[in-house]
């Protein structure tokens, strides 16, 4: 098994967070140079992750050794040292107009408009 796929079969179960937190928001309206650092804090963060689960004397030996074992998917990315080449983002930019769909219309169970031109999950 590669790293990818067991950080994402990790984090997700357990409300965990394989991103840096606080630096996605920023990433859609960074220049091309500030995404590039963001691109770095993200898989140093993420590397930094694999690393402590693999050898951090706190963490238990039995998940310490399934840490160990694993390493990098060989077959892809391999122009980029097998790592991702982009981020992952799920969600970049709001649509703003006569009215904006928040978290809170969810909650209250609001109805969408007739007139809405996009909808979220």
């Amino acid at each position: 098994m590669c790293c990818a796929l067991a950080l994402s079969q990790f984090c997700n179960p357990c409300c965990s967070s394989c991103s840096k937190p606080l630096t996605s928001w920023l990433y859609p309206n960074a220049t091309y140079e500030q995404q590039k650092i963001i691109r770095q804090q993200h898989e140093d963060y993420q590397k930094g992750m694999i690393w402590t689960y693999a050898h951090d004397p706190a963490i238990p030996k039995t998940v310490r050794d399934k840490w160990t074992a694993l390493g990098l998917c060989k077959d892809e990315f391999v122009s980029n040292n097998n790592w991702p080449e982009q981020l992952y983002i799920r969600e970049a930019r709001r649509l703003v107009g006569g009215s904006v769909y928040t978290q809170n219309d969810v909650l209250a169970m609001h109805k969408y408009s007739a007139r809405s031109i996009g909808m979220g999950s």
